[in-house]
């Protein structure tokens, strides 16, 4: 005899602290029933008794529709299988298939954690980012489970995150708040796929606007005339800062840098490569920015030898290193690598006002990023016709 299979509401008639209850699906099989979690609780006005599905009042009633009966047809297709080997079925076989086929018992910031252990393929950077996160999480509620992922859970760690600080106990800036709810999202739609949750929850967040300093050019020309003969290590510091500044290479795009990357032209060399962060090939002509400078730069360091053209100390020393310069050159601005990007960017948009040039060697993907570094001699221009 085949099991019958339905969804059930409220079983028990008893609803949690937020005013839901769960759905279950009942199996009977020779006369014997049992029910089994589905991890999807909703209010009682959100329950169709007649149809016995989620109903219209849900924001997520089709995407948790299709997930129960998902989850129905994969039990009936393992019975279904089993039946066709010959096998007698049993409650207790069933039982033990579903227990199984839920895996490990992790709460959601620990499966999390074990995603970002098991993925070899993202980069350093990235994964510091997305450890931050999880750490986040832990911190919120390590025992979250996956059917306590609503948009409840979403707007409450979202106030968590309001109540954050960073490592100098200062309030985190509304654009990192939106960065952390965008690796959660991550996590949620990874989570999905994976048939953890039934749904992400359609919640927003206010991106907020970063403030991207960026060095002036005399400023710029302040750590160009500094000298450090007897300190190879702050010399190199100067070096790879001010090729960033003169050509808006990330720090990650800097250290992956090989002689394979260098192609030689009438007029001087230019550099080809793929950004890694926006997965998009550029071609950097040295010869033609900053009055060729970033060409006398790589050319120092190309005579090393060595197939990689800059050996690259870890990113935390340079900064430690960019703050003695910054001292040395009278700069009061808070000074780190990243700034050598924007200082690029803000220059080469002051300097033509065309933020499709912006765009090609910055490697943007939408030309609005583009324009922030033109908006100055647009402004300028605007006021010029009073």
């Amino acid at each position: 005899m085949k099991a019958t299979y339905q969804l059930i509401f409220n079983r028990k008639d008893k609803l949690n602290s937020q005013g839901q209850a769960p759905v279950e699906i009942r199996v009977t099989l020779n006369r014997k029933t049992a029910y089994f979690s589905t991890k999807i609780h909703i209010k009682p006005t959100e329950w169709n008794d007649k149809r016995l599905r989620v109903n219209s009042k849900h924001p997520n009633n089709i995407k948790i529709n299709n997930y129960l009966y998902d989850k129905i047809s994969e039990i009936e297709k393992y019975e279904l299988n089993e039946r066709d080997k010959g096998k007698k079925i049993t409650i207790d076989d069933i039982r033990r298939f579903i227990r199984s086929n839920n895996g490990n018992k992790d709460s959601f910031p620990e499966w999390c954690l074990r995603m970002l252990e098991e993925n070899q393929t993202i980069d350093k950077a990235t994964k510091i980012k997305r450890r931050v996160l999880v750490n986040r999480l832990l911190k919120f509620n390590k025992n979250l489970q996956f059917s306590q992922i609503d948009y409840m859970f979403m707007r409450e760690f979202d106030n968590f995150l309001h109540t954050e600080k960073t490592p100098h106990g200062k309030p985190l800036k509304q654009v990192t708040i939106h960065g952390q709810m965008k690796i959660l999202r991550y996590f949620l739609n990874l989570a999905f796929k994976m048939q953890k949750i039934s749904f992400v929850p359609d919640y927003k967040v206010k991106k907020g606007e970063s403030i991207k300093e960026a060095l002036s050019e005399s400023e710029l020309r302040a750590i160009e005339n500094l000298s450090f003969p007897d300190n190879p290590m702050l010399e190199k510091t100067k070096d790879l800062f001010l090729f960033s500044s003169y050509t808006a290479l990330r720090f990650g795009d800097i250290t992956k840098l090989t002689k394979d990357n260098i192609r030689e032209t009438e007029d001087g060399k230019e550099l080809f490569l793929i950004m890694e962060k926006v997965d998009k090939p550029v071609t950097i002509p040295l010869y033609k920015l900053f009055d060729g400078k970033p060409e006398k730069i790589f050319n120092k360091y190309l005579e090393n030898g060595d197939n990689t053209i800059f050996e690259v100390p870890a990113n935390q020393t340079i900064n430690r290193n960019l703050k003695i310069i910054k001292g040395l050159a009278g700069i009061q601005k808070p000074l780190s690598f990243h700034i050598s990007r924007h200082t690029c960017l803000t220059l080469i948009g002051k300097k033509t006002g065309n933020p499709y040039l912006v765009m090609k060697i910055a490697g943007h993907s939408d030309i609005k990023t583009s324009m922030k570094y033109t908006q100055g001699v647009i402004d300028d221009e605007l006021f010029n016709l009073l």
